[in-house]
């Protein structure tokens, strides 16, 4: 059976990095007792969200979020906002995410809740996967932006879509949730989620 404790040493969930799961540094046992917490997923309302995230790393909206382990090399180093990949040479069980939106096969996991500061690759970290988040706006919207439009992924960002482009497998494949608010480039947005989820 699978351990079902989730343990954030920091009590925040955007102030993780863990060397293994539950842990900041190596465990003197030699194995990490908490093994059983990767991939695992919490759920925390609004009226409990203010506690648990640390606001001068960044805002966090109530969700749900998971463990993941960020892959050792990152072509994009992490963002508050950013968004992470599954990736694709890692084994399911693994809970593996990248930075890297085509070497994971276009696969959005979930927004990140913390900057290359604050976490180091090949550590674990909590991402947003479900409700409200807030995501980082690339440097150049493809379309004028409305509260309303569909998000979609472009190199671990938000970008938008031009309102006369057909929807088609490959833009598909990039929409991770729908705009709340006016995009502002180069600025943190709200999104309302709609990712796919790993069990």
């Amino acid at each position: 059976m699978s351990n079902q404790i989730f343990h954030i040493p920091s009590g925040k969930l955007n102030v993780v990095d863990l060397v293994h799961p539950g842990e900041t540094t190596v465990d003197t046992i030699g194995a990490t007792r908490f093994a059983g917490q990767i991939g695992k997923r919490i759920k925390v309302d609004q009226s409990n969200i203010g506690r648990l995230h640390d606001s001068s790393v960044g805002d966090v909206q109530g969700g749900i979020f998971q463990l993941v382990q960020l892959t050792d090399a990152l072509t994009l180093a992490p963002a508050v906002g950013g968004l992470v990949y599954w990736d694709a040479s890692a084994a399911l069980s693994e809970y593996r995410v990248t930075t890297d939106q085509a070497a994971a096969d276009f696969q959005v996991a979930g927004v990140l809740l913390e900057a290359a500061t604050e976490v180091v690759p090949g550590h674990y970290t909590i991402i947003q996967v479900a409700g409200v988040a807030e995501c980082l706006a690339v440097a150049s919207l493809d379309d004028t932006a409305f509260a309303g439009q569909p998000a979609i992924a472009k190199s671990g960002l938000t970008d938008n879509i031009d309102a006369a482009t057909a929807f088609t497998g490959a833009n598909l494949q990039l929409y991770f949730g729908t705009h709340l608010e006016i995009a502002v480039v180069d600025t943190i947005t709200k999104v309302l989620l709609n990712i796919p989820q790993r069990f």
